[in-house]
C-alpha cells in the first residue's frame, strides 16, 4: 500500500499507511528502506508482491511491465495471488488519485488565477 500511494503521489494515504504499518510492527528502518524503493529487507514472495504492484501502478495497468519483475512474481505467487496483487494494487491507485483530486481540489486557487485548471 505505501510502496503504491508513493507511485501515485498519494502523501496522505503513504501516511495514513506508514501509520498502520507501525502498528502492525513493521520497523522505522524497513520503512525508510521501502520509501527509498529498498526491497532488500523483504522475503522473496513479498518483495514479488510489492515490486509487481509497482511496476502496474508505474505503468497504470496498461501492460508494459518489465519482464524480470513479472517473472519473479510468477515464480513466487500463485496465479490467485497474482491477481489480488493486482485487485489491491488498483483499488489504491483509484484511491491515491481520489484522495489527490480531493486535495487540489481543496486549495485555494492560486493568485492570479480563476481557480479552473
Amino acid at each position: 500500500m505505501i510502496a503504491v500511494s508513493q507511485v501515485n503521489a498519494c502523501s496522505d494515504c503513504a501516511r495514513v499507511h506508514r501509520r498502520w504499518a507501525l502498528r502492525a510492527g513493521v520497523s522505522t528502518s524497513e520503512l525508510e528502506a521501502l520509501s527509498a524503493g529498498d526491497l532488500g529487507h523483504l522475503d522473496p514472495r513479498s518483495r514479488a508482491a510489492v515490486s509487481y504492484a509497482v511496476d502496474l501502478a508505474e505503468h497504470r495497468f496498461a501492460g508494459a511491465r518489465s519482464p524480470e519483475t513479472s517473472r519473479a512474481a510468477r515464480e513466487h505467487l500463485s496465479a490467485r495471488e497474482l491477481r489480488e496483487t493486482e485487485a489491491i494494487a488498483r483499488a489504491m491507485a483509484l484511491a491515491n488519485l481520489t484522495m489527490n483530486t480531493l486535495t487540489a481540489l481543496r486549495r485555494p486557487p492560486r493568485a492570479g488565477s480563476d481557480g479552473w485548471a
